[in-house]
This record gives C-alpha cells, structure tokens and sequence, in this order.
C-alpha cells in the first residue's frame, strides 16, 4: 500500500510557489513584511471560498483556465493555516 506524502503534491505545491512568487513581487510593504499576514485568517478562508466558488462556476461551464482560482484558494487556505498555527504558539 502505498502512503501519501507531500511528493504526491509536487505540481500543486509547484503553482502555489508561482502564486506566492507573483504575491511577493506585488504585496510587499516598503520594509519587505508580507500584506497577507495582516489579514485575519477568516477573511483568507472567506476569501478562499470565493475562488473555491469561481472555480467551481467556471469549471462546471467547461472553461479552460480555471485552475488559477483553485490554486488561489490552496495558496489561501495555506496563508490562514499558517497564521492559526502560528497564533497558537
């Protein structure tokens, strides 16, 4: 039986590396602190949400291109975890 390990993710983790490139290209203060930790992890979630719907709108109309909005819920969805996990210290 064969067990899943991040390995299994690679292209995911892949275009949500591209993702956070082009964020910390963008959404930097002028001292280099990330914008994305000084919102709450609800309003990434909320905002996860709302791709996680796009996606789904888009997809079930047969469109091409729509895996950008999945990866923007992951990368969000990533951004609150990190944020609740790091609160919890």
């Amino acid at each position: 039986m064969s067990v899943t390990t991040t390995i299994d993710f690679e292209q995911a983790f892949d275009a949500i590396n591209m993702l956070l490139a082009k964020y910390a290209s963008q959404k930097g203060d002028a001292d280099g602190h990330p914008k994305w930790r000084d919102q709450s992890v609800i309003d990434h979630i909320e905002h996860a949400v709302d791709h996680a719907r796009l996606f789904v709108e888009w997809y079930m109309r047969g469109r091409d291109g729509v895996e950008e909005d999945l990866v923007s819920a992951a990368c969000r969805t990533l951004m609150a975890l990190q944020l609740a996990l790091e609160r919890r210290r």
